[in-house]
């Protein structure tokens, strides 16, 4: 619409005339007294009233509508000042600002007057009674301290007001009153500015260190590395992560290339050229991002009570911190349940905080990522104790100092302990009641937006962080006070500390890790593996880019459903509505925590990290915890498995899939069960510990034929078998894929031992068949017949007759196969038979001169066979038509692969006896064909044509 002008101005009957005749541009300026400063306007069913504080320190109520003053009210009565003062006031700053929770017919707001005596917040409120506005007084309280304000906001019991201090700096503080009873300002934690100064280490590449540092999740706005990335010339636009990645690295490789001047460096040289160049991009970071931190306002949001603070780069939320998490900011101490005094427990503290400064961050690091972080803090407590320096003595003086007034130390410990250990109970699990409905509905989009997760992880991060610290700085103390014998039996209390401390660090990792982008490709072949295997996550994974950290991905997915889902059990389970900012927002952390919290969940943890494609960070996360994770590292290691096969590593896979399971002890893990189970069929739950071991082997062995790790199959295999009996069918199956790998990877001796191996005769023989074709196919005629087939010797020459019958004369060798293999055996009247079947097949089907050599050599080879055997034994049976039994030949064969069936008696061959004289006179003939084509090669056809007839 149309703006409209209005001038906020008391006046009598002479100013209206004076205003209605003479415009404003030539009235000249009205007195400043009345001039308003800050203003408000509400709505008092439909009318609006606009509320202004003004420089003479009145409180004007106008009506927005007729533009009239229809109330005044002077705020020096309620100045909370020196009686005694004479000094007229002098008006410095005024501020005016309305509670979020007003309604149509009150309004609650508070006024800020900054004078030259002193300053002081007031709050009122405007009430509709008996349809007349009425003022009333609430509360009015001193800001001693305080001073330049910037800006501020109330709600119905809180003031946030924001404040420059003197050395140039900024605060948030607080206060909450209830009536005239207020408390004081308590200064909110802001988060600090990036550190100025990154730590490359030695052998470290600084380009690597630098880029993790500029672009970890959440410490500079990609506004500000824009910024930055201008000074260099460049003119970013709508980027990604990954190219503001490469600019960053070609502008920084551009400024070294300046920098070096085209002269030769030794490497030391290069690398420190390398950190300043990267230095530099930092800095204008840090710079730009500390610009981009200056506050202009704040407001508060009357659906939720959160309260956000407006920043010239963007916004920030300020949340309720924990009392144990506020120890590391202020070392003010705890609430704690129980008869400790909260004295004792600030100086507990502020005695584990001083052992801490004693250290440097080396050694710092060095508890924190020890796999025992007791016997490390151990150490450092005995190196503390037994430096002689001025500083070690002055700190143990204010130790002792401090320690002395404490009570019962052990009481203190287990309070401490206990508020620091995550502990969350979900009571409400099967809760799915109709009236639960609305409330599912309600949290349905409940912190699922970006800024929300962002939010949320940034919560967690810092918490984790804080908590961190207060549980290595007590490590630290207790391991001195325990060497210095001034407590004992605190060996519990180590071991909790330190598994809190593992799980604390393992948790603050995984908030800091940016994720790896993956293509949508890469996630939609990963969830189909995953939904075979069925250990795919509840939801699909969105998109994956490099601008958020793991635990940010873990709630646009999993994780807030599962977020969600216990906030509603637990909304159910109160039977009340609860405020989001002040309530629901400091359980979602505790929830989050214990859903990701290592010692208990790390399995589901490993799941999610595999589900998105995040497999560097999942070998790292298992990395981390597997000092102290003692339950599911079955499940863990079949994960990890998984994650090796997709980075290559085949030799780490399958160690960790054959380490994850084993016979007899064999693993009850829900995961593993899953893996096993498939498709969740009801006979599962009833197959024993041997069969759920083979279908757990035979899946394992299907992923890695998935990637072609033929000697990886052969290993899981082998490994397998050793799990059952030798006669145990069962490991037929196994068997039978060593035989085929084997036998792909020219391990044919091998191949023998694994099909002779076989307890099953069928799977046996049809190894068998495939063992026969591929070594023929490999000329490996010398082999199949110099070995041994016990049971199987007909088998074997039926397959090879089979395959000599279907065959090419022309192309494959299976009767000189069978030639080698019955004369091996010593079997010569059947290898003379073969021969002769041979030359018989080649002078019906295959003419030619290159089939009548061959048939000449049949033939002496026949004749050979023939007089090697016993003479009782030289003949050979031949039918009279080779057509026929060659048809009854394929016949018999296709009967063979039917169920047996009641036919009629067959019909006897018709079969002729040759002996050696007969194969000779046929042996003469071709040779006689083959000399008279040697001679006249122009007579082939006609040769041919003699030949059969000479032949039938």
């Amino acid at each position: 619409g149309l703006p409209v002008r209005t001038e906020l101005r008391q006046f009598s009957v002479i100013n209206k005339l004076w205003a209605s005749v003479v415009p404003s541009a030539f009235r000249g300026a009205g007195p400043a007294e009345d001039c308003p400063m800050s203003i408000v306007m509400h709505s008092f069913g439909g009318n609006t009233v606009v509320l202004a504080l003004c420089r003479d320190i009145h409180l004007r109520l106008w009506a927005a509508e007729p533009a009239e003053c229809i109330m005044t009210c002077d705020l020096e009565e309620y100045l909370v000042q020196d009686t005694e003062s004479e000094s007229s006031l002098t008006c410095v700053n005024l501020c005016l600002r309305k509670a979020a929770e007003s309604t149509g017919t009150s309004l609650r707001f508070a006024v800020y007057i900054e004078t030259n005596v002193g300053s002081q917040v007031s709050v009122f409120q405007l009430l509709v009674v008996d349809r007349q506005l009425h003022l009333e007084h609430i509360s009015s309280f001193p800001c001693i301290m305080e001073r330049n304000l910037v800006d501020m906001c109330c709600t119905n019991s809180e003031v946030w007001a924001i404040w420059n201090e003197s050395d140039g700096g900024e605060c948030v503080k607080h206060l909450t009153y209830d009536g005239e009873l207020c408390h004081a300002w308590k200064k909110a934690t802001l988060s600090s500015l990036p550190p100025q100064d990154v730590f490359v280490s030695p052998n470290a590449e600084p380009r690597t260190f630098f880029l993790d540092a500029i672009f970890k999740p959440g410490r500079f706005s990609i506004s500000a590395i824009h910024k930055a990335l201008e000074l260099y010339g460049i003119a970013v636009g709508n980027t990604s992560v990954q190219q503001l990645k490469e600019i960053a690295t070609a502008a920084t490789e551009r400024e070294l290339q300046t920098s070096a001047n085209s002269t030769q460096l030794h490497h030391e040289q290069f690398r420190e050229l390398q950190i300043q160049c990267w230095t530099k991009l930092y800095s204008c970071c840090c710079q730009y991002q500390e610009l981009m931190n200056h506050f202009v306002g704040l407001f508060v949001d009357p659906a939720t009570g959160m309260v956000g603070l407006c920043k010239e780069g963007g916004l920030s939320f300020m949340y309720p911190v924990p009392s144990t998490d506020s120890l590391t900011y202020e070392h003010l101490g705890v609430c704690l349940q129980g008869d400790v005094s909260l004295h004792d427990s600030e100086n507990l503290l502020e005695a584990a905080r001083l052992t801490r400064d004693q250290l440097d961050s080396e050694v710092l690091e060095s508890v924190l990522s020890s796999e025992d972080p007791v016997a490390v803090a151990t150490e450092v407590a005995e190196a503390i104790a037994n430096t002689q320096s001025k500083e070690n003595m002055s700190y143990r003086e204010t130790l002792e100092s401090l320690l002395l007034p404490i009570g019962d130390v052990h009481k203190l410990l287990a309070l401490l302990v206990a508020e620091l250990d995550p502990s969350y109970e979900d009571e409400m699990i099967e809760t799915a009641d109709v009236q639960d409905s609305e409330t599912q509905l309600a949290m349905s989009q409940l912190f699922a937006s970006p800024v929300s997760e962002r939010l949320l992880a940034d919560i967690v991060g810092r918490r984790c962080l804080a908590r961190l610290m207060v549980t290595t700085d007590l490590l630290l103390l207790i391991s001195l006070l325990q060497h210095q014998g001034k407590v004992q039996n605190v060996n519990r209390v180590l071991y909790k500390l330190s598994t809190l401390l593992q799980n604390y660090h393992t948790l603050h990792w995984l908030c800091c890790q940016s994720v790896v982008p993956t293509s949508p490709l890469s996630l939609e072949n990963n969830m189909r593996q995953l939904a075979a295997l069925n250990i795919s996550s509840c939801s699909r994974q969105p998109p994956i880019n490099s601008d958020c950290s793991l635990l940010e991905l873990y709630l646009r997915g999993r994780g807030g459903q599962e977020l969600r889902g216990a906030i509603v059990r637990s909304v159910t389970s109160r039977g009340g509505q609860s405020s989001v900012w002040s309530e629901l927002l400091p359980q979602s952390v505790t929830i989050l925590l214990a859903q990701l919290w290592p010692s208990s969940n790390s399995v589901s943890v490993c799941q999610f990290l595999l589900s998105a494609c995040q497999h560097t960070h999942l070998q790292d996360y298992i990395a981390e915890t597997k000092s102290f994770i003692n339950e599911g590292k079955d499940s863990i290691n079949f994960l990890l498995a998984q994650s090796y096969l997709h980075t290559g590593e085949v030799e780490k896979a399958t160690k960790c899939f054959l380490s994850a399971v084993s016979y007899p002890v064999y693993s009850s893990e829900d995961l593993l069960q899953q893996v096993i189970a498939g498709g969740g069929k009801d006979g599962e739950e009833k197959s024993s510990d041997k069969e759920k071991l083979l279908k757990y082997f035979l899946k394992v062995i299907g992923l890695f034929e998935q990637t072609s790790s033929h000697l990886a199959v052969i290993k899981v295999a082998k490994t397998a078998v050793m799990c059952f009996d030798k006669d145990d069918l069962q490991s037929a199956v196994l068997w039978s894929i060593l035989f085929k790998y084997h036998l792909h990877l020219s391990y044919y001796e091998d191949a023998y031992m694994d099909m002779m191996n076989n307890p099953d005769l069928t799977r046996r023989k049809e190894c068998l068949h495939h063992f026969v074709v591929v070594l023929t196919d490999q000329n490996q005629l010398k082999l199949i017949c110099h070995l041994n087939y016990p049971g199987m010797e007909e088998e074997i020459v039926r397959v090879m007759e089979d395959r000599a019958r279907s065959m090419d004369l022309m192309k494959h060798k299976y009767y000189d196969l069978l030639y080698c293999y019955h004369t091996t055996k010593q079997n010569y009247r059947k290898a003379a038979s073969v021969m002769y079947e041979y030359g018989l097949r080649l002078g019906r089907e295959a003419p030619g001169t290159l089939s009548l050599k061959k048939q000449a050599n049949c033939y002496c080879m026949c004749l050979t066979a023939l007089h090697l055997a016993q003479p009782q034994y030289a003949w050979v049976v031949v039918p009279v038509e080779l057509e026929e039994i060659m048809e009854k030949n394929t016949k018999m064969a296709q009967k063979r692969k039917r169920p047996h069936t009641s036919e009629g008696k067959q019909q006897p061959v018709q079969v002729e006896v040759k002996t050696i004289s007969d194969i000779e006179k046929d042996y003469s003939l071709v040779r006689t064909k083959l000399n008279l084509l040697r001679m006249d090669p122009s007579m082939a056809n006609q040769i041919y044509s003699q030949l059969g007839l000479c032949m039938k």
